[in-house]
């Protein structure tokens, strides 16, 4: 309750909650769906198994299932995580074949040459030990195999959650680089994604715009252009209440004549 995407959601009325698919302790935090301790270093082995795949995915395809139940109409989606940055430039540049210097961003690190050539060419290990592992013919088999061998939890709950999102036809917004890199692993997996994404903000991670573009979304369809990279849903958090803001202003406001007669 004291993070920056809570108290978002505090001033803004706007209901969240917390769920735990991998932090790296024994205790559950919020909604303990806690698959393991962390995922596995991926320059060594794949990130997790085909199990703790299908249990954080469907951990979050649950957790929408539980509020569609509720009558909730509108999602938005983000996540807390260390590395994730890395893990999803590995997963974007094995899903689309992009190079890591367009996938790679500084993630909280600073925008330095050194450390950016660091992170590249830990991309690239990655990508070229798992590179036999992360193919299939089936086109959903290996979106599962690119998240499981070098995702994280994270991504496999929120591509979950936004499957299920589609199945039960409702919107959903989608904040940052990760989030952005699930949606374009989730239209990989059914391309009625396109039909219910939501952008937000425009990250000043630069392989957001190549993960948006995937589920055909434009820098000029973004509405929020402040190269925000603060994560936690914040982007998504401040799109639910413009998104908000213009309903009820479609829903009260005044026609010209209407004002005249005042």
């Amino acid at each position: 309750g004291r993070s920056s995407a809570t108290q978002f959601c505090n001033f803004n009325n706007i209901p969240y909650e917390v769920v735990d698919v991998g932090i790296a302790s024994d205790d559950g935090i919020g909604v303990d769906r806690k698959v393991a301790k962390g995922t596995k270093n991926i320059l060594n082995h794949p990130a997790m198994t085909e199990d703790e795949f299908n249990r954080a995915f469907q951990a979050g395809y649950e957790r929408v299932e539980h509020y569609v139940k509720q009558g909730i109409n509108l999602f938005s989606f983000g996540e807390m995580g260390l590395g994730n940055t890395t893990t999803s430039a590995c997963v974007l540049s094995a899903l689309t074949g992009a190079d890591p210097t367009e996938t790679v961003g500084p993630g909280s690190w600073p925008n330095k040459p050194d450390l950016m050539k660091r992170k590249i060419d830990f991309v690239r290990a990655v990508l070229d030990k798992h590179k036999a592992s992360i193919v299939s013919d089936s086109e959903v088999e290996r979106v599962r195999k690119i998240v499981a061998h070098v995702g994280g939890f994270d991504i496999a709950a929120i591509l979950g959650a936004m499957l299920a999102c589609v199945e039960f036809k409702k919107p959903f917004v989608i904040d940052g680089f990760i989030t952005a890199v699930s949606a374009a692993c989730a239209v990989h997996m059914n391309d009625r994604v396109k039909d219910y994404a939501l952008p937000s903000h425009n990250s000043r991670e630069k392989g957001t715009e190549l993960a948006l573009a995937e589920v055909d979304i434009t820098q000029d369809m973004v509405p929020i252009q402040a190269h925000m990279s603060m994560g936690e849903g914040t982007g998504a958090i401040l799109m639910v209440q413009m998104l908000k803001t213009t309903q009820h202003m479609f829903v009260n406001v005044g026609t010209f004549a209407d004002l005249m007669k005042l």
